[in-house]
């Protein structure tokens, strides 16, 4: 069974940063860290068990080109995504969005 996206609108902010950080750098950087973005988040759908157990029932998935991780939450018909953030960011204020 495959489950919906949702995206929580701090992650949806997230994304926003994070890509107009890269695209001021090079208009097509930010455009590769949304494709690449794309391509984790279809994984996690399809294989959405497969990432460790960060916080609780949080998971993490690790991007490979870019320095950013996803947390995300496996419910019934649903996985939502609670953050995407940068590897040196401070894990304590994200952790505490992804208390449900």
């Amino acid at each position: 069974m495959r489950r919906e996206l949702s995206l929580r609108e701090e992650a949806e902010r997230d994304i926003d940063e994070a890509w107009s950080r890269y695209a001021s750098l090079s208009p097509n950087l930010g455009d590769a860290l949304i494709e690449e973005l794309i391509e984790t988040l279809d994984y996690v759908l399809e294989f959405p068990a497969i990432y460790q157990v960060l916080h609780r029932t949080a998971r993490r998935a690790v991007l490979h080109r870019f320095p950013y991780s996803v947390l995300y939450s496996v419910h019934a018909e649903a996985i939502e995504v609670v953050a995407v953030f940068h590897s040196h960011a401070d894990l304590a204020p994200i952790l505490r969005r992804a208390e449900f």
